[in-house]
């Protein structure tokens, strides 16, 4: 039912739009400073006069005219940053007074009245141009688009940030990322309301333990010289901003060190007590974001530990976060994912060829054949051959980029190892592939396009021998090569993927020095719920990686069948078999990432609510990170989330962290928050353990 009240409200916010784009404009010329400073109802010309008085009589270039002025105040009135005091009359209010306060938050109006604005008008456009693709890729978002269809061609290739300090806006938005919209408490009180206790945490430091703090992509330090001013043992060397913005050259009473998150390169403080990420990981897809936690980590000594400060998902921050969307990619799609997808279109295409030929014959002695069914099911036999070492190939690429991805800032040789492996076997299956299709040609040989002849490996070639084909040894000895190669690859890929799944639980897990205790010994140590879990995640990613390699070695061995043509389509049924399985086990390696997130709804869908690869026959709700002894929900404003590694070896056994966990259960069934769509439920990989003092965690579980 229609309501005047509701009509009222409907207009007010969508005709809002327009009157955003005006707010540049009062913030150019002043215009909340002059109203604040006046503090009385004036009209446009007086404020406009005041303007010119700004300006010591000096000449400006840009003085607005007085119709602009009106204009800007009127729409400023309907968006209730000043009061409308009459005709032509406007008045300072409680907004006027804090933006002229806060220059931060005039400098936070522009970006967001500005970029956002700007993407936000050409968010439908780029849905539609792309048939409602969504999530954006990264550097395709609609503010790309919008530059493009201004004609800044080489702009829109660029991202957000980079085209923002093209033109000339970083250093506005950084003013802003220093003060936000508000002073709010020093980001010590923060973190004491939140129930970590920092000053515990740097006065137990061992004497051998630096203090050093590390606050990534921390603008210009005015969190670290929060910490500094709230702890004098704190120094300068101390307090480390890092940063990738050449508009940031030097900040005083802290250190400035360059490290840009995005290349290659690894985290290149090691060791450091306490790790910031402040409202960092919002602005970055899954992948990136993973990709940074893994270089912190990687970092991180027993000691160490991170503090991510991020925004909780609520109401109020609906719309900062529609303006991120418009910015930035939630999900970058990486090569793997190409070669997945191109890997599974060319073994559909193979089981195409594969079903033809069984139609016409594969599988039934040649002798129970006729000539038209022998042609056509040797015909589609062939054809399929270089489709499935293509689809091998591709997909072991894929493979190896996800590990490259995943493991290629642990260590130097480990990076170098997967890339000659990936270059090996591209060319040893390429040569096979190329082989199988060129394997017939003139006679006499004659430079010539020998893909023309690849039809008489199944049709009679002509009677005066002008066309001859290799023989079945040529392609035996070369199939064996290749099944070789792919068959040392793999198992390299099965066990480079074991062990680093185990090091880095191990190392997360159990922080005493590997040397002082046996590998098994450590391994009984996990937390059970951490040691099914890995198993299942090395069972369904190891797993098929060593399928295929026992199935490449099968099928080398059975390429002998290829060799016996007089009863070829009968013979090679088995090969076809373990060819198959060797490419279904690659292709199911490449779900591994995603396989946990498919039981984890089918987990939710039926009611449960353990965590992923837990005991799934459990009914006990076990919450996967715990923050402090108080529920965080939607009405939190903030969630700081600390994670380290012991400092001493934890002794807690697998009944007391359930005794823990069951505690934790039974505080937030008993709290006021007893419906659940009102929180917010966090899965993740990584298992946070909390102390009783809260001021560290004890366990961090991937």
């Amino acid at each position: 039912m229609s309501s005047p009240a509701a009509a009222a409200a409907l207009a007010s916010t969508v005709t809002s739009a327009a009157a955003l784009g005006f707010v540049p404009v009062a913030v150019r010329f002043q215009l909340f400073n002059i109203l604040a400073d006046l503090d009385r109802p004036v009209s446009g010309q007086d404020v406009l006069t005041a303007l010119q008085d700004r300006t010591n009589n000096k000449p400006r270039q840009d003085v607005p005219c007085l119709l602009l002025i009106q204009d800007t105040l009127y729409a400023m009135s309907g968006l209730g940053f000043v009061d409308f005091a009459g005709e032509n009359l406007y008045r300072a209010n409680a907004i006027t007074k804090h933006l002229a306060a806060t220059p931060a938050a005039q400098h936070g109006a522009v970006h967001f009245t500005t970029e956002a604005l700007l993407a936000g008008a050409f968010l439908m456009r780029k849905l539609e141009a792309e048939n409602f693709q969504y999530p954006f890729k990264e550097r395709e978002t609609p503010f790309q688009l919008a530059y493009k269809l201004m004609g800044h061609e080489e702009l829109a290739k660029e991202h957000t940030y980079s085209i923002m300090a093209t033109e000339g806006r970083m250093d506005s938005f950084n003013h802003f990322m220093v003060g936000k919209f508000m002073k709010t408490n020093t980001a010590p009180d923060r973190l004491q309301a939140l129930g970590y206790d920092l000053e515990s945490v740097l006065n137990n430091a061992q004497p051998s333990t630096p203090l050093t703090m590390v606050d990534i992509g921390g603008g210009r330090g005015e969190m670290l010289l929060d910490f500094k001013a709230a702890f004098p043992q704190l120094q300068t060397s101390d307090l480390i901003v890092q940063e990738f913005n050449h508009d940031i050259t030097d900040i005083p009473g802290v250190t400035l060190a360059t490290w840009n998150y995005k290349d290659e390169s690894p985290q290149p403080i090691k060791g450091a007590l306490i790790y910031h990420l402040a409202h960092l990981l919002h602005n970055l897809s899954d992948l990136e974001a993973l990709r940074l936690l893994k270089k912190i980590s990687e970092a991180m000594a027993p000691h160490s530990r991170l503090l991510i400060h991020e925004f909780a998902k609520n109401v109020n921050y609906a719309k900062m976060h529609a303006a991120m969307i418009t910015f930035s990619p939630e999900r970058v799609w990486g090569l793997e994912d190409i070669l997945y997808g191109t890997a599974y279109a060319f073994d559909i295409a193979h089981m195409v060829f594969i079903q033809r030929s069984f139609e016409n014959g594969l599988g039934r002695h040649m002798w129970f054949l006729s000539d038209a069914e022998r042609n056509l099911a040797l015909k589609n036999e062939f054809i399929s051959q270089p489709l499935a070492v293509t689809a091998s190939m591709l997909s072991r690429s894929g493979m190896m980029c996800f590990l490259y991805t995943c493991f290629s800032s642990v260590d130097k040789q480990i990076r170098l190892s997967i890339i000659i492996c990936m270059a090996i076997q591209v060319v040893v299956n390429s040569v096979t592939a190329v082989q199988i299709i060129v394997q017939c040609g003139p006679n006499p040989y004659h430079a010539s396009n020998r893909v023309s002849y690849f039809h008489y490996m199944w049709d009679n070639p002509p009677a005066d021998s002008s066309v001859v084909c290799q023989s079945p040894a040529v392609q035996t000895t070369i199939g064996f090569v290749q099944g070789g190669f792919n068959t040392t690859i793999d198992f390299f890929l099965t066990a480079l993927s074991a062990v680093q799944l185990w090091r880095y639980t191990i190392r997360a897990t159990d922080s005493a020095p590997a040397q002082d205790k046996p590998l098994f010994s450590r391994i009984r140590r996990m937390p059970r719920q951490a040691l099914f879990r890995r198993i299942w995640q090395t069972v369904s990613l190891s797993g098929p990686l060593l399928l295929s390699g026992i199935a490449s070695i099968v099928k080398t061995y059975l390429l002998k069948t290829l060799g016996e043509r007089n009863d070829i389509t009968h013979n090679t049924v088995p090969f076809i078999l373990w060819v198959k399985i060797e490419n279904y086990s690659i292709l199911l390696a490449t779900f591994a990432p995603m396989i946990r997130l498919f039981v984890s709804m089918v987990s939710t869908d039926k009611g449960q609510s353990g965590g992923y690869w837990s005991n799934s026959r459990s009914k006990n709700s076990h919450p996967g990170l715990e923050l402090d002894s108080q529920p965080h929900t939607q009405k939190k404003g903030a969630v700081v989330m600390s994670v380290s590694a012991a400092e001493e070896a934890v002794q807690n056994t697998d009944d007391d962290w359930k005794r823990a966990s069951s505690r934790a259960h039974h505080r937030h069934r008993s709290s006021d928050l007893q419906d659940g769509s009102s929180g917010v439920t966090v899965r993740t990989e990584i298992v946070v353990r909390v102390s009783s003092d809260k001021a560290s965690t004890e366990r961090l579980v991937i």
